[in-house]
């Protein structure tokens, strides 16, 4: 069991890599800069290079050519020939004239030390002979030494320094829309999610089950007539027509408020309604696989047997039927789970329930990247755990499935 863990947890790396580079290419490859969509009415060069660096979008999407190309360590070699600069007009700056301290001061201002220093150094030169001073001895910009710490720390930290290497560790910036971490945001909004989705689950897949089980047990018989017509015009009304004739009849008949959320008990009111168009849109399709897997069942020489044997028919259905129909049950059940935790949504947006599908949205809408990105290579990691999980639990329905 152990060996095989192991090996599909290797059969998801390639899926996730595949997420992360399609995602990466779409915003990086396709779409416009990520920040421009902040950075207001004509923004200058120097506002969109700010943006992205406290966005942390500064860094190459797949990897580093500055690290090819030795970048960093000649920006480094230029910081060092900057601060010199500065430790010289600072011990300079009481000597001089009243305007000349004001032009070093103002000097020194436009040229703070995280600023990209890259094809300056001849205007940093030309400024500081401007001002009538000397230029500190012994330093040049291809001349300062690096230790041998340093120089490691910078071929490291270049080399691996890309949103693709980032967001394989789980390392995202804050969101450029709601200006807090992904990660806050999802612990703030999981649980009102899930307050929606893990009934619409549960309540949903019990009545599903038991249709299906009704229709298979009666086959050819009016109830069995009634339930597959019903199932397929559930399946034939899209899904936005279901909220939108909901909505109209809470607000018609004032049994459920048309849209919001609340926390606690009081949210009841406001999920209900949600809770029952979920169940409703999802019934027909369900239903009509449930009730084909239960149907082959059925006709297995197992059932009759056990029926041969006077077993009960309720446990010839519950305990039989529904136990050997686990595997294409659980296999479906796999493909829901991850939407468990990223919510519905259609739902929550116009229902105004501000859960995960509602960031989803809004992010997409907002090209917010550090919603987007997170959101969909989580989703890829759970539905990748789902199907892990579903593996496994071959082996625990059907005594007859072997992990190997």
């Amino acid at each position: 069991m152990i060996a095989f863990i192991l090996r599909r947890l290797l059969a998801i790396v390639p899926v996730l890599l595949g997420v992360l580079v399609i995602t990466l290419v779409l915003f990086f490859g396709v779409s416009k800069d990520p920040v421009l969509p902040y950075a207001g009415q004509n923004p200058s060069a120097e506002q969109l290079r700010a943006l992205r660096v406290k966005y942390e979008l500064d860094v190459p999407a797949f990897y580093s050519p500055s690290w090819l190309r030795g970048e960093d360590l000649l920006d480094l070699h230029r910081h060092r020939r900057l601060a010199a600069v500065m430790a010289s007009l600072g011990a300079t700056i009481g000597t001089v004239d009243e305007s000349t301290r004001r032009a070093v001061e103002d000097f020194r201002s436009r040229w703070p030390a995280t600023r990209d220093l890259r094809g300056t150094e001849s205007t940093i030169n030309r400024e500081i002979d401007a001002l009538g001073l000397e230029h500190p001895p012994h330093v040049a910009f291809d001349d300062v030494a690096l230790t041998a710490d340093e120089r490691a720390e910078v071929d490291a930290r270049s080399m691996f320094d890309s949103q693709f290497f980032r967001v394989m560790r789980f390392r995202f910036a804050d969101s450029m829309q709601y200006e807090e971490s992904i990660w806050t945001l999802i612990a703030r909004k999981v649980g009102i999610s899930m307050s929606i989705t893990i009934p619409m689950f549960l309540v949903g897949l019990a009545v599903e089950l038991l249709l299906a089980l009704l229709a298979a047990r009666h086959r050819g018989r009016p109830l069995d007539a009634v339930i597959t017509v019903a199932t397929v015009l559930a399946m034939s009304v899209p899904f936005l027509s279901y909220i939108v004739f909901g909505q109209w009849i809470a607000a018609e008949t004032q049994w459920f408020p048309v849209s919001g959320w609340a926390p606690g008990l009081a949210g009841v009111k406001y999920l209900a309604f949600p809770i029952a168009i979920g169940i409703l849109a999802g019934l027909g399709s369900a239903v009509r696989f449930y009730r084909a897997v239960l149907l082959e069942e059925m006709e297995q020489d197992y059932v009759r047997t056990a029926r041969a044997k006077g077993v009960r028919e309720a446990d010839v259905l519950f305990i039989h039927v529904l136990r050997n129909a686990g595997i294409p049950i659980v296999t479906r059940i796999s493909v829901i789970i991850p939407f468990l935790i990223t919510g519905s949504l259609l739902i929550e947006r116009l229902f105004e329930i501000p859960g995960l599908g509602d960031l989803m949205l809004s992010g997409i809408q907002a090209r917010d990247f550090w919603i987007v990105m997170p959101m969909t290579y989580l989703i890829a990691v759970v539905y990748s755990v789902a199907v892990l999980a579903t593996d496994i639990a071959y082996a625990l329905i059907d005594p007859r499935v072997r992990v190997s």
